[in-house]
């Protein structure tokens, strides 16, 4: 039986500076949304999926957590994208802010992506981004626009080329004066025998010839995994070090730790440090990363995120989800759940973004009412688990 990962991921991010331990920026949460389609495509292996994404900022005066945005992402037929849509929380009501509207071609490339900003009553156009494949499905040019209140009007542009074995072996970049595009920077690429890329020179534009910039030198492992990176740049006569990174890897190809480091002119200095951790199915479960000061000497600040994500053994599994109906949901006093089926001796866990049980309770019938009680303003999970311990989550808002 193929296995699917059920669409509920939470993350939990908490920035710090390194001489406080309070959480200053906000708490960063990626649920399941009842306000977008979920495409059997998606339901092929192990994947996760995102549906909605709610953001929190701390707030000084409460010293609480408060709703601020949330993004909600609309799948099409295929399972592509086809829009994005940014809300704000404002007075307790989720007002549009922005959106994101995309395009495919039937090979399922994304062919343009429009931004738009909410002006009170219609969707006002920013800029766009247009997409040309080759016949291998290789993006062969990418035209940004911009919106000047009437017309599209061309602002940049990227052209590239591929060898036989589809590898991108140039870009260059371009700018519209108003009548011709001229030459801003081009980068040049060589693989090694498996196709991985060992060097990337870029160029700056001087009028007539192009004059070398900068230069990455990558290395991999046995197994393939990028293991390093060298960047230099060009003094006008030789190349100099930059900065250089290190990589290294579980026994699944995982990346698990990343160190960046700088040249200071004699020796390298730590710049940035990323760490993950990964579980049995190789779904990322902790990931946390610092910054240091210019000398490498402290730390400025840093984030940590940790995830939590469940696994549904079958596609039908998942689709019983839409059985399940929580109104109104968000709520100020009580919701109630009302089920399509029966149930039986079935478990109903509430818990809070931390994944702390508030309360639980033991259903049989089709219908249940929660009430507020003590909860505080936010976002709760509703954990159902039936009589034959499959396990279904919903999210409530609590307002």
């Amino acid at each position: 039986m193929k296995k699917a990962l059920l669409f509920v991921l939470l993350t939990l991010t908490i920035n710090f500076f390194a001489q406080s331990k309070l959480p200053i920026f906000k708490v960063h949460s990626t649920i399941n949304s009842e306000h977008i389609q979920h495409p059997t495509s998606y339901l092929r292996s192990l994947t996760q999926v995102i549906d909605s994404t709610y953001n929190w900022k701390w707030d000084s005066l409460s010293l609480g957590w408060k709703l601020n945005s949330k993004d909600i992402a609309f799948y099409g037929a295929n399972g592509n994208v086809t829009s994005d849509v940014n809300k704000s929380r404002i007075n307790n009501s989720w007002v549009d802010s922005t959106k994101y509207s995309y395009t495919y071609d039937v090979n399922n490339n994304l062919t343009s992506q429009v931004y738009q900003t909410w002006n009170g009553n219609v969707w006002v156009n920013s800029f766009q981004d247009v997409y040309t494949c080759d016949s291998n499905n290789n993006r062969t040019n990418d035209l940004y626009k911009t919106w000047n209140g009437s017309i599209w009007v061309n602002s940049y542009q990227d052209n590239y080329t591929y060898d036989v074995n589809g590898n991108r072996t140039s870009d260059i970049g371009q700018t519209w004066s108003g009548s011709t595009w001229v030459n801003y920077y081009q980068d040049n690429y060589t693989y090694d025998s498996i196709a991985k890329q060992v060097t990337d020179i870029g160029q700056s534009w001087h009028g007539s010839v192009w004059a070398d910039s900068l230069k990455d030198i990558n290395s991999y492992d046995a197994s393939g995994n990028q293991s390093g990176f060298l960047e230099q740049k060009w003094n006008g006569s030789t190349w100099v070090n930059a900065s250089q990174g290190t990589y290294i890897y579980d026994a699944n190809n995982n990346l698990t730790s990343e160190l960046d480091q700088s040249w200071n002119g004699s020796a390298w200095v730590k710049s940035f440090q990323d760490n993950s951790t990964y579980d049995a199915k190789n779904f990322i479960i902790t990931d946390s990363y610092k910054n240091w000061n210019s000398t490498g000497t402290a730390i400025t600040n840093g984030d940590s995120t940790y995830y939590f994500s469940q696994t549904a053994t079958s596609i039908n599994y998942i689709m019983k989800r839409n059985e399940l109906l929580i109104a109104p949901n968000p709520f100020s006093s009580q919701t109630t759940v009302t089920f399509t089926e029966e149930q039986k001796n079935t478990i109903i866990k509430i818990m809070d973004v931390l994944g702390k049980e508030i309360k639980t309770i033991n259903l049989t019938g089709k219908q249940l009412t929660i009430e507020k009680g003590e909860m505080k303003e936010g976002i709760y999970f509703i954990q159902v688990i039936d009589s034959n311990e499959q396990v279904v989550n919903k999210k409530i808002v609590v307002q």
